[in-house]
């Protein structure tokens, strides 16, 4: 084996090229190093001056590609759990043929030598080191940084040239390019301001009339093979990820730009900071979703006993199943659209947010609105209260309530569109009250140029 584990210096139309001189440009698939040196991938030319080595194809005789793909596994484990955490790969989990749980990687040497697999206390943990960088773009100064496979692609006259660069060296670009990568680097940053990535050595490309940079994907894959209802870990993994029908326990934490595809699971806890969405078949048991990005939660049927959801930015989430208990918060301006509840829920709105509630019969609401944000929903049989403090409405389409407390305060709403057998409805400031119905004499306080408008008593 040689001196060290290399990666290629960049690949240009597919053909890797590896060098330890300092390279000056990259420009119409030729190299070309400080010292004079230079390499033309198409011609198959390479030109040698001075120390230090340049190769086109493969690593220079006694050196290791790190970029050739290597497999790992599959290894077989016994256990209840598997956990994956801080890991650049894009992680599968199918179901296995039997009652053992099965782990394969496949990708780079350098980047497999990153994750460890530990077989303890029941569990299988399959997790990353700590502060390898991750994919994505920042800009510092007049400099891109960013992790993976860096495409640019620049036009001249019609034609298309594009050079893929992995290196580990930082170099400053012209104005020109630098304006276009801060505001794409900015705007990744924006995304997710958590994530630290590094982009390597890439230098100016002459003649270019445009230049579009993309973080690349690593070559690294998970797979994992898990029997139903084994329990699944799964945190802060960049890359894509693809879950099954394990009908089994799912915890997920996503981040980044990142997406996640689940199949039929059972108890659920997530939580997204992603810009990327989170798509899920079907949830059986209870689920709690946090979403603090602008990603989105979807999942397409359930049979919940609890559902609890909060929103803190502009992430939405639609649960097209139902529940027998519900409590949903939007913070901002995500908004939440749950398909049926049947049974007690709690809404909350401190934002521009709107929380929906399409189907079923709640049988016990407390809404609070503190924004401009709206709450809506379709039916309930049993005690309301109601209160709104901003400038949005709260609708209740139907259904009989044994005891409804409604206070409008600001300029907001409360609507209810059904029976009250008892009400006591109070405003202040120009808030308005509608009620369709009241079975007894409501109690009414009203303070300002409010309206409390009841349709019919008796």
């Amino acid at each position: 084996m040689g001196g060290f584990v290399m990666r290629p210096y960049a690949k240009i139309n597919g053909i890797p090229v590896f060098t330890n001189k300092e390279v000056k440009r990259v420009v119409d698939g030729r190299v070309v190093c400080a010292d004079g040196s230079w390499c033309d991938v198409g011609a198959g030319e390479i030109v040698l001056r001075g120390k230090g080595f340049l190769t086109i194809g493969q690593a220079p005789e006694g050196e290791e590609d790190a970029s050739k793909l290597i497999t790992w596994g599959p290894e077989r484990y016994n256990v209840k759990t598997v956990s994956v955490e801080d890991v650049d790969a894009d992680v599968v989990v199918e179901l296995s043929d039997d009652e053992f749980t099965y782990v394969e990687m496949e990708g780079c040497e350098d980047d497999l030598k990153r994750i460890s697999v530990e077989d303890k206390a029941n569990g299988v943990y399959i997790v990353g080191k700590k502060g390898k960088h991750k994919r994505g773009i920042a800009f510092s100064g007049n400099t891109i940084s960013a992790k993976g496979d860096i495409s640019i692609h620049t036009g001249n006259n019609g034609s298309t040239r594009t050079t893929t660069v992995t290196t580990e060296r930082v170099v400053d670009f012209d104005s020109f390019v630098a304006l276009l990568m801060y505001l794409w680097g900015a705007f990744l940053t924006l995304l997710c301001p958590n994530r630290r990535t590094v982009i390597r050595q890439i230098t100016t490309c002459e003649g270019s009339q445009s230049i579009v940079i993309t973080g690349g994907s690593e070559k690294t894959k998970i797979t994992v093979k898990v029997p139903k209802h084994l329990i699944l870990d799964l945190e802060r993994i960049d890359g894509k990820i693809l879950v099954g029908d394990t009908e089994g326990e799912v915890n997920l934490r996503i981040e980044g730009i990142n997406s996640a595809k689940l199949g039929v699971i059972g108890k659920a806890i997530i939580h997204s900071s992603s810009s990327g969405t989170v798509a899920i078949q079907c949830v059986q048991g209870t689920l709690s979703a946090t979403l603090t990005g602008i990603g989105s939660v979807k999942i397409a049927e359930g049979d919940l006993t609890n559902l609890t959801v909060t929103t803190h930015s502009s992430g939405s989430f639609k649960y097209d199943g139902q529940t027998q208990k519900a409590q949903l918060t939007s913070l901002d301006i995500g908004g939440i659209c749950i398909n049926e509840v049947n049974g007690p829920a709690q809404v909350v709105t401190s934002g521009s947010g709107k929380i929906e509630i399409l189907s079923g019969v709640v049988t016990d609401l407390k809404a609070t609105l503190n924004n401009i944000g709206g709450i809506s929903v379709e039916e309930v049989n049993g005690p309301i209260m109601a209160e709104s403090s901003g400038s949005g409405s709260i609708k209740i389409h139907s259904g009989v309530s044994s005891h409804l407390v409604a206070r409008a305060t600001n300029i907001g709403a409360i609507k209810f569109h059904g029976r009250a057998m008892e009400a006591n409805l109070s405003t202040d400031g120009s808030g308005n009250i509608e009620v369709q119905r009241v079975s007894s004499p409501p109690v009414t306080h009203r303070s300002g140029i409010g309206k409390i408008i009841i349709r019919e008593i008796g």
